[in-house]
């Protein structure tokens, strides 16, 4: 067991009871939702295409399957698997009903967690759940190592430097912070190159790594500072409206980023 173990495990119980199959599980901004499902699907389209064989795919915390659900519709050709460490996501994942998806119980954090080498790696929101650098450490050089030269590890995840500026961003709005989760540990600027050194080179991906940002300045600050009183406060018109009607990416406010790696010789 891990450094708060307990605390990663307790939550997703009570995220697996509420939510069960839904899209909500692990992320109830279903904005977020879906640009991050959108964000795989094409990092993945892109890189398949340049293939001349099928692919392997593993989404490592695959939660209760819903990604590995959509996959399966997107890429009926490539061999897909999911690894879950919570014991109560992986039944859900595993009673899914998922056709060809093979879903496996275990942990990021050990030495050869899957069975072989695969193609392409997913993180969603999964190693800010590992609560020491040591632990993050480990899991990005498994996923390195399980990796084929070539393969990309696709990753979805939180970082520190854009949590500050979007709490700066609410401190103007006399808004109190957001703080870090108690089951997360948000990512260091610094990542890029431990990771270069892991074999895992950063490239561009087809969205910027911020694209998130102006959800975030429209959800978490804009939206709250010209809400009256008692007025609705989320999934509002005002919100899809915005969404719709500004760019995406604007400014440094999403602690979430998409960011893309090759593995390398």
């Amino acid at each position: 067991m891990g450094k708060g173990d307990h605390i990663i495990l307790n939550h997703y119980e009570k995220l697996a009871k509420s939510f069960g199959e839904g899209p909500h599980c692990t992320m109830q901004d279903q904005v977020i939702r879906q640009k991050e499902i959108q964000f795989f699907t094409q990092e993945i389209t892109r890189f398949c295409e340049s293939k001349s064989k099928p692919s392997k795919i593993l989404d490592v915390g695959c939660g209760n399957g819903y990604l590995l659900e959509v996959l399966e519709k997107s890429f009926p050709n490539y061999t897909l698997g999911g690894l879950e460490f919570s014991p109560h996501l992986f039944e859900i994942a595993k009673n899914r009903g998922l056709e060809r998806a093979v879903v496996k119980q275990g942990d990021c954090r050990e030495k050869e967690f899957w069975p072989h080498k695969v193609d392409l790696v997913i993180t969603e929101r999964v190693i800010i759940n590992l609560l020491s650098w040591e632990e993050q450490s480990k899991a990005f050089q498994n996923i390195a190592d399980l990796l084929h030269e070539g393969g990309l590890y696709l990753m979805s995840e939180s970082f520190r430097t854009p949590w500050i500026q979007l709490n700066k961003g609410r401190k103007e709005m006399l808004m109190d912070e957001i703080p870090i989760s108690p089951h997360n540990r948000y990512l260091s600027d610094k990542l890029s190159s431990v990771l270069d050194r892991m074999g895992l080179k950063e490239i561009e991906g087809i969205w910027p790594s911020n694209y998130l940002s102006t959800h975030f300045y429209l959800s978490r600050i804009f939206s709250g500072a010209v809400k009256p009183k008692g007025g609705v406060g989320k999934n509002t018109l005002f919100l899809e409206f915005f969404n719709e009607a500004l760019p995406s990416g604007i400014g440094n406010f999403s602690p979430i980023l998409f960011r893309v790696f090759k593995k390398v010789a």
